[in-house]
């Protein structure tokens, strides 16, 4: 058998904001292999790290509810604030001032 190889899901969001810059940085310091993320594309074609094509109201704060991203604009997409808040279900994860 080979070695196991560890996965970064999301980054490492059970102690940083998913599929944020701080929660791949995390990952990989904490030797992961591979990072795993999915990604979404804005009104003006720019990818983006996104697990939910829709903004997720549970992680993130801004002047709208659950739109899709697809119908968004980079710098609309930009007014919402999707790290600083921690996740209900990880009571450990240490929001991050995007």
């Amino acid at each position: 058998m080979g070695r196991l190889l560890v996965h970064g899901h999301r980054g490492c969001r059970a102690v940083r904001p998913e599929n944020t810059l701080a929660a791949f940085r995390h990952a990989l310091a904490a030797g992961v292999d591979f990072l795993e993320m999915d990604l979404s594309v804005t009104a003006d074609d720019v990818l983006v790290a996104s697990h939910d094509p829709l903004i997720n109201e549970t992680i993130c704060r801004g002047p709208a509810g659950a739109v899709p991203i697809r119908s968004l604009t980079y710098a609309e997409l930009r007014r919402f604030d999707c790290g600083s808040q921690r996740h209900p279900d990880h009571p450990h994860q240490v929001g991050v001032a995007l």
